[in-house]
Protein backbone atom coordinates (compact mmCIF):
# COMPACT_ATOMS: atom_id res chain seq x y z
CA UNK A 1 0.00 0.00 0.00
CA UNK A 2 1.49 3.33 -1.06
CA UNK A 3 2.09 6.13 1.43
CA UNK A 4 0.59 9.59 1.00
CA UNK A 5 2.69 12.65 1.76
CA UNK A 6 0.78 15.76 2.78
CA UNK A 7 2.13 19.29 3.19
CA UNK A 8 1.01 22.88 2.73
CA UNK A 9 2.27 24.91 -0.23
CA UNK A 10 1.46 28.63 -0.31
CA UNK A 11 -1.50 28.12 2.01
CA UNK A 12 -2.98 25.13 0.14
CA UNK A 13 -2.81 21.55 1.44
CA UNK A 14 -1.22 19.27 -1.16
CA UNK A 15 -0.94 15.49 -1.25
CA UNK A 16 1.13 13.11 -3.34
CA UNK A 17 2.00 9.43 -3.27
CA UNK A 18 5.29 10.01 -5.09
CA UNK A 19 8.52 10.27 -3.13
CA UNK A 20 10.39 12.60 -5.47
CA UNK A 21 12.61 15.70 -5.24
CA UNK A 22 10.54 18.54 -3.86
CA UNK A 23 11.89 20.85 -6.55
CA UNK A 24 10.51 18.63 -9.30
CA UNK A 25 7.13 18.41 -7.53
CA UNK A 26 6.90 22.19 -7.15
CA UNK A 27 7.93 22.90 -10.75
CA UNK A 28 6.41 19.98 -12.65
CA UNK A 29 3.28 19.18 -10.66
CA UNK A 30 2.32 22.58 -9.23
CA UNK A 31 3.92 24.72 -11.97
CA UNK A 32 5.60 26.96 -9.39
CA UNK A 33 8.37 28.04 -11.72
CA UNK A 34 9.93 30.61 -9.41
CA UNK A 35 11.84 27.61 -8.02
CA UNK A 36 14.76 27.38 -10.44
CA UNK A 37 16.87 24.28 -11.10
CA UNK A 38 20.38 25.67 -11.10
CA UNK A 39 22.45 22.70 -9.95
CA UNK A 40 20.24 19.95 -8.40
CA UNK A 41 22.93 19.56 -5.74
CA UNK A 42 22.03 22.18 -3.14
CA UNK A 43 24.96 24.38 -4.10
CA UNK A 44 23.56 27.48 -5.85
CA UNK A 45 20.42 28.50 -3.93
CA UNK A 46 18.26 29.25 -7.01
CA UNK A 47 15.60 26.84 -5.71
CA UNK A 48 15.45 28.38 -2.21
CA UNK A 49 12.03 28.14 -0.51
CA UNK A 50 10.74 28.69 2.99
CA UNK A 51 10.02 25.52 4.97
CA UNK A 52 8.40 26.27 8.31
CA UNK A 53 9.96 29.72 8.08
CA UNK A 54 13.49 28.53 7.25
CA UNK A 55 15.21 29.17 3.93
CA UNK A 56 16.03 25.73 2.48
CA UNK A 57 16.92 24.32 -0.93
CA UNK A 58 14.10 22.46 -2.62
CA UNK A 59 16.43 20.35 -4.78
CA UNK A 60 17.81 18.38 -1.81
CA UNK A 61 14.45 17.91 -0.10
CA UNK A 62 11.94 15.23 -1.05
CA UNK A 63 8.17 15.11 -0.80
CA UNK A 64 8.57 12.49 1.93
CA UNK A 65 10.83 14.76 4.00
CA UNK A 66 8.44 17.68 3.42
CA UNK A 67 5.45 15.82 4.90
CA UNK A 68 3.71 17.91 7.53
CA UNK A 69 5.69 21.04 6.64
CA UNK A 70 4.51 24.51 5.63
CA UNK A 71 6.17 25.54 2.35
CA UNK A 72 6.30 29.00 0.81
CA UNK A 73 7.57 30.02 -2.64
CA UNK A 74 7.75 33.44 -4.27
CA UNK A 75 4.26 32.85 -5.68
CA UNK A 76 2.94 32.69 -2.11
CA UNK A 77 4.29 36.03 -0.92
CA UNK A 78 1.71 38.59 0.13
CA UNK A 79 0.85 41.29 -2.36
CA UNK A 80 2.60 43.85 -0.14
CA UNK A 81 5.78 41.75 -0.15
CA UNK A 82 5.67 41.28 -3.92
CA UNK A 83 5.15 45.01 -4.41
CA UNK A 84 8.08 45.81 -2.12
CA UNK A 85 10.56 43.38 -3.68
CA UNK A 86 9.56 44.12 -7.30
CA UNK A 87 9.90 47.85 -6.77
CA UNK A 88 13.07 47.67 -4.64
CA UNK A 89 14.98 45.36 -6.95
CA UNK A 90 13.96 47.41 -9.99
CA UNK A 91 14.74 50.72 -8.32
CA UNK A 92 18.33 49.83 -7.38
CA UNK A 93 19.03 47.74 -10.50
CA UNK A 94 19.39 44.42 -8.69
CA UNK A 95 18.11 42.28 -11.59
CA UNK A 96 20.47 41.02 -14.29
CA UNK A 97 19.34 37.81 -16.04
CA UNK A 98 16.89 37.22 -13.16
CA UNK A 99 17.59 33.50 -12.71
CA UNK A 100 18.86 33.80 -9.15
CA UNK A 101 16.38 36.47 -8.04
CA UNK A 102 13.52 34.28 -6.68
CA UNK A 103 15.98 32.51 -4.40
CA UNK A 104 17.48 35.83 -3.33
CA UNK A 105 14.01 37.19 -2.56
CA UNK A 106 13.10 34.15 -0.44
CA UNK A 107 16.37 34.40 1.49
CA UNK A 108 15.67 38.10 1.94
CA UNK A 109 12.16 37.42 3.20
CA UNK A 110 13.41 34.78 5.64
CA UNK A 111 15.79 37.40 7.05
CA UNK A 112 13.21 40.20 7.19
CA UNK A 113 10.71 37.93 8.94
CA UNK A 114 13.24 37.41 11.75
CA UNK A 115 14.98 40.77 11.60
CA UNK A 116 12.91 43.58 10.02
CA UNK A 117 15.82 46.06 10.22
CA UNK A 118 18.90 44.13 9.09
CA UNK A 119 22.35 45.58 8.64
CA UNK A 120 24.39 45.08 5.47
CA UNK A 121 26.32 42.36 7.28
CA UNK A 122 23.05 40.61 8.18
CA UNK A 123 21.93 40.62 4.55
CA UNK A 124 25.29 39.31 3.32
CA UNK A 125 25.03 36.44 5.78
CA UNK A 126 21.44 35.68 4.77
CA UNK A 127 22.27 35.32 1.06
CA UNK A 128 25.62 33.58 1.46
CA UNK A 129 24.12 30.39 0.04
CA UNK A 130 22.67 32.12 -3.06
CA UNK A 131 24.91 32.34 -6.11
CA UNK A 132 24.58 35.14 -8.70
CA UNK A 133 26.48 34.28 -11.86
CA UNK A 134 25.99 37.68 -13.53
CA UNK A 135 27.75 40.20 -11.33
CA UNK A 136 28.50 41.22 -7.76
CA UNK A 137 25.97 41.28 -4.93
CA UNK A 138 26.00 44.98 -4.04
CA UNK A 139 22.72 45.82 -5.83
CA UNK A 140 20.97 42.72 -4.48
CA UNK A 141 21.96 43.69 -0.94
CA UNK A 142 20.63 47.21 -1.58
CA UNK A 143 17.40 45.75 -3.00
CA UNK A 144 16.73 43.63 0.08
CA UNK A 145 17.53 46.59 2.31
CA UNK A 146 15.10 48.85 0.42
CA UNK A 147 12.39 46.17 0.43
CA UNK A 148 12.76 45.94 4.20
CA UNK A 149 12.44 49.72 4.55
CA UNK A 150 9.28 49.69 2.42
CA UNK A 151 7.74 46.86 4.47
CA UNK A 152 8.61 48.74 7.69
CA UNK A 153 6.90 51.84 6.32
CA UNK A 154 10.14 53.86 6.33
CA UNK A 155 10.31 54.14 2.52
CA UNK A 156 7.61 54.55 -0.09
CA UNK A 157 7.09 53.21 -3.58
CA UNK A 158 7.40 56.08 -6.07
CA UNK A 159 4.08 55.99 -7.99
CA UNK A 160 5.59 57.71 -11.04
CA UNK A 161 8.48 55.29 -11.25
CA UNK A 162 6.16 52.36 -10.58
CA UNK A 163 3.85 53.38 -13.40
CA UNK A 164 6.60 53.52 -16.03
CA UNK A 165 5.79 53.22 -19.72
CA UNK A 166 3.15 50.96 -21.21
CA UNK A 167 5.59 48.18 -22.08
CA UNK A 168 6.87 48.16 -18.51
CA UNK A 169 3.29 48.11 -17.25
CA UNK A 170 2.50 45.02 -19.31
CA UNK A 171 5.66 43.27 -18.11
CA UNK A 172 4.78 44.21 -14.54
CA UNK A 173 1.26 42.76 -14.84
CA UNK A 174 2.59 39.52 -16.26
CA UNK A 175 5.39 39.40 -13.69
CA UNK A 176 2.94 39.81 -10.84
CA UNK A 177 0.79 37.03 -12.31
CA UNK A 178 -2.19 39.33 -12.74
CA UNK A 179 -2.28 38.53 -16.46
CA UNK A 180 -0.92 35.83 -18.74
CA UNK A 181 1.30 36.82 -21.67
CA UNK A 182 -1.43 35.69 -24.05
CA UNK A 183 -3.96 38.00 -22.39
CA UNK A 184 -1.50 40.90 -22.41
CA UNK A 185 -0.98 40.45 -26.14
CA UNK A 186 -4.72 40.16 -26.84
CA UNK A 187 -5.77 43.53 -25.42
CA UNK A 188 -4.77 47.03 -26.40
CA UNK A 189 -2.55 49.14 -24.18
CA UNK A 190 -5.34 51.54 -23.32
CA UNK A 191 -7.31 48.65 -21.86
CA UNK A 192 -4.37 47.68 -19.68
CA UNK A 193 -3.99 51.23 -18.37
CA UNK A 194 -7.73 51.29 -17.71
CA UNK A 195 -7.46 48.06 -15.73
CA UNK A 196 -4.57 49.44 -13.66
CA UNK A 197 -6.70 52.42 -12.67
CA UNK A 198 -9.78 50.31 -11.92
CA UNK A 199 -11.19 49.65 -8.44
CA UNK A 200 -10.58 45.93 -9.06
CA UNK A 201 -6.83 46.41 -9.58
CA UNK A 202 -6.61 48.52 -6.42
CA UNK A 203 -8.39 45.78 -4.47
CA UNK A 204 -6.01 43.12 -5.79
CA UNK A 205 -3.02 45.18 -4.67
CA UNK A 206 -4.47 45.31 -1.15
CA UNK A 207 -5.14 41.56 -0.90
CA UNK A 208 -3.22 39.37 1.52
CA UNK A 209 -2.43 36.91 -1.25
CA UNK A 210 -3.04 36.67 -5.01
CA UNK A 211 -2.75 33.44 -6.97
CA UNK A 212 -2.71 33.32 -10.76
CA UNK A 213 -3.61 30.35 -12.99
CA UNK A 214 -4.43 28.08 -10.05
CA UNK A 215 -4.94 24.56 -11.38
CA UNK A 216 -7.20 22.20 -9.46
CA UNK A 217 -8.56 18.66 -9.62
CA UNK A 218 -11.40 17.70 -7.30
CA UNK A 219 -13.90 14.85 -6.95
CA UNK A 220 -17.40 16.27 -6.39
CA UNK A 221 -20.86 14.72 -6.02
CA UNK A 222 -22.21 14.15 -9.53
CA UNK A 223 -25.64 15.43 -8.59
CA UNK A 224 -24.27 18.96 -8.15
CA UNK A 225 -23.66 19.20 -11.89
CA UNK A 226 -25.54 16.29 -13.49
CA UNK A 227 -29.02 15.86 -11.97
CA UNK A 228 -29.62 12.62 -13.90
CA UNK A 229 -26.78 10.82 -12.07
CA UNK A 230 -27.14 9.17 -8.69
CA UNK A 231 -26.23 10.88 -5.43
CA UNK A 232 -23.55 8.27 -4.72
CA UNK A 233 -21.75 8.99 -7.99
CA UNK A 234 -18.78 11.34 -8.23
CA UNK A 235 -17.27 13.26 -11.13
CA UNK A 236 -13.80 14.72 -11.50
CA UNK A 237 -13.91 18.51 -11.75
CA UNK A 238 -10.75 19.97 -13.26
CA UNK A 239 -9.87 23.46 -14.37
CA UNK A 240 -7.69 26.54 -14.04
CA UNK A 241 -8.86 29.48 -11.96
CA UNK A 242 -7.75 32.65 -13.75
CA UNK A 243 -7.04 34.52 -10.52
CA UNK A 244 -8.11 34.47 -6.92
CA UNK A 245 -7.28 36.84 -4.09
CA UNK A 246 -7.49 36.20 -0.36
CA UNK A 247 -8.29 39.00 2.05
CA UNK A 248 -9.20 38.52 5.73
CA UNK A 249 -9.94 34.82 5.22
CA UNK A 250 -12.30 35.32 2.28
CA UNK A 251 -11.75 34.61 -1.41
CA UNK A 252 -12.47 36.79 -4.43
CA UNK A 253 -12.41 34.86 -7.71
CA UNK A 254 -11.66 36.78 -10.93
CA UNK A 255 -12.03 35.56 -14.51
CA UNK A 256 -10.46 37.83 -17.16
CA UNK A 257 -12.14 37.97 -20.58
CA UNK A 258 -10.83 39.51 -23.80
CA UNK A 259 -14.07 39.12 -25.80
CA UNK A 260 -15.10 42.01 -28.04
CA UNK A 261 -18.34 43.08 -26.39
CA UNK A 262 -20.73 46.02 -26.28
CA UNK A 263 -23.10 47.31 -23.62
CA UNK A 264 -25.83 45.32 -25.37
CA UNK A 265 -23.98 42.01 -25.44
CA UNK A 266 -22.40 42.30 -21.98
CA UNK A 267 -25.30 40.68 -20.05
CA UNK A 268 -25.43 37.76 -22.47
CA UNK A 269 -21.68 37.15 -22.25
CA UNK A 270 -21.70 37.41 -18.47
CA UNK A 271 -24.53 34.90 -18.25
CA UNK A 272 -22.61 32.54 -20.54
CA UNK A 273 -19.46 32.53 -18.39
CA UNK A 274 -21.12 32.67 -14.97
CA UNK A 275 -21.85 28.91 -14.48
CA UNK A 276 -18.21 27.94 -14.98
CA UNK A 277 -17.06 30.70 -12.64
CA UNK A 278 -19.54 29.46 -10.04
CA UNK A 279 -18.34 25.86 -10.36
CA UNK A 280 -14.70 26.87 -10.04
CA UNK A 281 -15.53 29.04 -7.03
CA UNK A 282 -17.18 26.09 -5.29
CA UNK A 283 -14.09 23.99 -5.97
CA UNK A 284 -11.85 26.66 -4.45
CA UNK A 285 -13.99 26.80 -1.31
CA UNK A 286 -13.55 23.05 -0.81
CA UNK A 287 -9.81 23.07 -1.54
CA UNK A 288 -8.87 26.15 0.49
CA UNK A 289 -11.45 25.75 3.25
CA UNK A 290 -12.44 29.42 2.97
CA UNK A 291 -15.64 31.05 1.71
CA UNK A 292 -15.81 32.78 -1.67
CA UNK A 293 -17.15 36.24 -0.94
CA UNK A 294 -17.32 37.46 -4.53
CA UNK A 295 -17.01 36.22 -8.12
CA UNK A 296 -15.98 38.74 -10.79
CA UNK A 297 -15.88 38.66 -14.59
CA UNK A 298 -13.59 41.41 -15.90
CA UNK A 299 -13.98 42.35 -19.58
CA UNK A 300 -10.86 44.13 -20.84
CA UNK A 301 -12.52 45.48 -23.99
CA UNK A 302 -14.91 47.69 -22.04
CA UNK A 303 -13.13 47.81 -18.69
CA UNK A 304 -16.22 46.51 -16.90
CA UNK A 305 -16.27 44.18 -13.94
CA UNK A 306 -19.43 42.13 -13.54
CA UNK A 307 -19.63 40.97 -9.95
CA UNK A 308 -21.80 38.47 -8.14
CA UNK A 309 -22.40 41.40 -5.77
CA UNK A 310 -23.46 43.67 -8.63
CA UNK A 311 -21.55 45.53 -11.37
CA UNK A 312 -18.42 47.31 -10.10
Amino acid sequence: MSETYSFTVNGVVRETEEDKPLLRYLRDDLRLTSCKDGCSEGACGTCTILVDGRALRACILTTRKAAGKNILTVEGLTVAEKEAFVYAFGKVGAVQCGFCIPGMVISGKALLDQNPSPTEADIKKAIRGNVCRCTGYKKIIEGISLAGAILRGEAQIDPDLEKGDVAATVADLVGRRLMTREQAEAVDRGAIERFLASPLARRLRQADRVEREARFSLLVPAGEYYPDLGEEDEVLLQGVVDLYAVKDGQITVVDFKTDRITEKTLPEKAAYYRPQLEAYSQALEKILGMPVAERILYFFHTGQAVSSAGES
